[in-house]
């Protein structure tokens, strides 16, 4: 795998035994959990390929499906930058979860590393959140404003 072939998660067979011994995914990543696993797997026992064909794969001829590329991305550089923005959105709320939960739990370090991602990510749209009523406001306040225990 360090030479640059990655397994897909679900072409790899794996013996309920090493499973045990290796865990399983960590809940601590936020992404490539799958690598993760299959690193530490690799890192136990030698992994194994069978040149057996074992997973059937269909996809469309490139050129097939224009429209419904066309229809996804939208009709102009507007619609387009806005697909593209709702996509980041997720991770402008994953951070501003972040935040007021860490506020709440009074982790005021966590809390303003969140806003500070959260800043980086849509600036704009961090300083519009954090002047008006929102969860990133509160985490803010309770970062700054909390009583410590």
């Amino acid at each position: 795998m360090l030479s640059g072939y990655f397994p897909q998660i679900g072409t790899a067979l794996v013996r309920a035994s090493v499973r045990k011994t290796s865990g399983g995914f960590d809940p601590d990543l936020i992404g490539g959990e799958d690598l993760d696993w299959l690193m530490r797997l690799s890192g136990r026992q030698a992994p194994g390929f069978v040149k057996t064909p074992s997973i059937l794969f269909s996809q469309r001829k490139v050129g097939d499906y224009d429209d419904l590329n066309r229809r996804r991305i939208g009709r102009s550089p507007l619609d387009y930058m806005r697909a593209y923005s709702d996509t980041l959105r997720h991770f402008f709320t994953y951070f501003s979860q972040v935040a007021l939960i860490a506020a709440k739990n009074g982790d005021r370090r966590r809390a303003l590393g969140a806003i500070g991602t959260s800043f980086r990510i849509f600036p704009l749209r961090t300083t519009k959140y954090l002047l008006t009523r929102s969860r990133l406001r509160s985490a803010l306040v309770l970062a700054f404003f909390a009583r410590r225990a």
